[in-house]
């Protein structure tokens, strides 16, 4: 009898979402996927596009865990796809635990997680790294290392964007207003965002695809790109995925000023633009299966520089 691949899709109204659920349809015909979102079903159009829709608390909740495991069990699943930050903060630390109910959740070990997702603990990681360079970053108690520039304010465990504050100077910051431990202050560099979707798979293996960012939304996410096969920056990408011996799909943000690409932010989770990568022909979302079954990575096929935007379209999908 022919077993059929289970998946369980989280936030499913999130960017990426469109784009995953597609994929796991295109490469695993008759598969089930499980679709999960915070939001009722008439305000998701991808509950359409998956064989069960539940709407869920939101991930912090107490009773999200044992409610997802129930999920799983009873749909049993094989494969869960976490789509944004918070979820994945709440998943990898029960990796394990899923695991020997015979459920993977594909993302990264725990310990990484934690690394990537916090801003000041990965540029301490990195700050005496002989290749990466990373924006220099500090806590508000040692702001005075920024020597008076421009500062930006960045919360430490942020996500898309949110809360991102900008200073002319280090006196326009009010610390009244804000909660100074639970933030990282930058001097305000100037220049292009890159955003690269990658994978390590088991056996070291890594692929990439980067793309500068031309016009992106005030929460990051990229709507007009320019997808170009830059070597020194592919370079530094393998480079900063071996040192954290990621496993699966992240994408990494690095921001070029003045000729120097520094890395910006680690997201442990597929990129808001993932399906950018796949119109130069690699699909990462079955890769990321691909690692999680220890299965060696497909390669990249070659490429042309090209630019691409996102588009979107009205249409009624439930009456």
């Amino acid at each position: 009898m022919q077993v059929y691949m289970r998946f369980l899709v989280t936030a499913i109204g999130s960017m990426s979402a469109d784009f995953v659920i597609r994929a796991l349809r295109g490469n695993y015909p008759n598969c089930v996927i499980v679709g999960l979102d915070t939001h009722v079903r008439n305000c998701i159009i991808q509950a359409n596009d998956v064989d069960f829709f539940y709407q869920v608390t939101n991930v912090s909740e107490q009773e999200y865990i044992p409610y997802l495991l129930e999920l799983c069990q009873q749909h049993e699943i094989n494969f869960v796809l976490p789509l944004t930050d918070p979820e994945v903060d709440v998943l990898a630390p029960v990796k394990n635990y899923f695991q020997s109910a015979g459920i993977t959740i594909c993302v990264s070990d725990v310990g990484i997680i934690q690394l990537c997702r916090n801003k000041l603990l990965m540029h301490d990681y990195f700050s005496n790294h002989l290749s990466i360079q990373t924006i220099p970053s500090v806590f508000y108690s040692e702001i005075n290392k920024l020597n008076g520039s421009p500062i930006i304010a960045k919360p430490k465990m942020g996500r898309s964007s949110a809360g991102i504050l900008k200073f002319k100077d280090i006196s326009q910051i009010d610390i009244k207003n804000i909660i100074v431990d639970e933030y990282v202050f930058q001097p305000m560099l100037v220049g292009d965002v890159y955003t690269v979707d990658v994978v390590r798979d088991r056996k070291f293996n890594t692929v990439s695809v980067a793309r500068k960012e031309l016009i992106r939304t005030s929460n990051g996410a990229g709507l007009s790109v320019e997808i170009e096969k830059n070597d020194s920056l592919l370079e530094l990408t393998k480079i900063v995925a071996d040192t954290l011996n990621i496993e699966g799909c992240m994408n990494f943000e690095f921001l070029k000023s003045e000729g120097t690409f520094y890395l910006m932010d680690i997201n442990p989770r597929f990129s808001a633009g993932i399906a950018f990568s796949w119109l130069v022909g690699y699909d990462f979302v079955v890769n990321q299966i691909r690692v999680f079954q220890d299965i060696e990575l497909l390669q990249l096929p070659t490429y042309n520089n090209c630019f691409a935007s996102k588009y979107y379209k009205e249409e009624i999908f439930s009456q």
